[in-house]
């Protein structure tokens, strides 16, 4: 792309890529923050009720496909399946829609669920470390709807989370084993899930 509309090598385009992408990280730092403590999560959920009346909703999750070429000896990894080879752009946005959380770089084989397994938000998450809001009172606080929904949308959280903590654990005993069978054979494939 870049490198057939101007006439510059390929090695001083990545070199500018990656300076230029370090240099957005520097500027927008102030801008692209996740929270840091229970209050700035508690006015996350105020405004996403206020606006939407979502109760105690924390964000929204979504992930892209940017479609790229293919990287050399890359195999399958990047090839997705809309049919083109991509890097997968994954945000967490607020009320506002201003991101909270980027992650982008995870090859576009790879479903939203293990592309989220890896980001910082998920190691943060697992580590009981993002100082997340506990979940509203019903008595208390709720209506009839919203407390419906909150009891709803707080089981249907557990069941995915459940889901995805037992896809992990059965991808890794999946992935030890072909590990110990290539290493039988001569070959290791290193697992990045363990």
């Amino acid at each position: 792309m870049l490198k057939t509309s101007c006439i510059i090598s390929e090695a001083v385009i990545s070199e500018a890529v990656i300076f230029t992408c370090r240099a957005m990280i520097y500027v927008l730092r102030d801008y692209i923050k996740m929270p840091t403590n229970t209050e700035d999560w508690i006015d996350i959920a105020n405004e996403f009720r206020s606006l939407y009346n979502f109760p105690r909703w924390i964000g929204c999750l979504d992930g892209k496909h940017i479609e790229v070429t293919k990287p050399e000896d890359s195999g399958p990894s990047y090839y997705n399946y809309k049919g083109y080879y991509s890097i997968v752009l994954m945000a967490l946005v607020n009320a506002r829609k201003e991101f909270i959380m980027i992650d982008v770089g995870t090859n576009g084989r790879t479903s939203d669920g293990v592309v989220l397994f890896y980001t910082k938000f998920w190691e943060l998450y697992e580590q009981c470390k993002l100082k997340l809001p506990e979940p509203y009172n019903d008595k208390d606080t709720l209506g009839n709807i919203e407390a419906c929904l909150n009891r709803n949308a707080s089981s249907d959280a557990k069941a995915v989370r459940d889901q995805f903590r037992q896809y992990f654990i059965d991808t890794a005993r999946l992935q030890n084993v072909r590990n110990a069978e290539r290493q039988a054979n001569g070959t290791m494939l290193v697992s990045k899930l363990i």
